[in-house]
């Protein structure tokens, strides 16, 4: 295989592992609002794992939007917008969900 071959499978593998840690955090989001009358450091825990989603996104966005699944796209537009305060980025990545199609 040429070095050119690896450094391709290599990018594929790290677009894959950041989509898996995406959709990790947003788990963790769902987790921590739905149980935030349990703790009042569950909302907070929720918010961050939504910015740390969004930051792993916009660190490249134009190839997050090419490399991304719908799924996972939509998976962050659901959850944002059930945090509080995230309403906007839920709307943010509608609108370029639907710039991309």
């Amino acid at each position: 295989m040429s070095a050119s071959g690896l450094l391709v499978i290599q990018i594929e593998n790290m677009a894959q592992s950041e989509e898996i840690e995406i959709n990790c955090l947003l788990t963790e989001a769902i987790f921590y609002n739905n149980r935030k009358e349990e703790d009042d450091s569950f909302l907070d825990k929720s918010i961050q794992c939504v910015n740390s989603a969004d930051a792993l996104i916009k660190k490249n966005i134009r190839d997050s939007f090419i490399e991304l699944s719908y799924d996972t796209i939509i998976n962050f537009a659901e959850t944002a917008i059930t945090i509080p305060g995230k309403e906007k980025l839920s709307e943010f990545y509608i609108d370029l969900f639907f710039q991309r199609n």
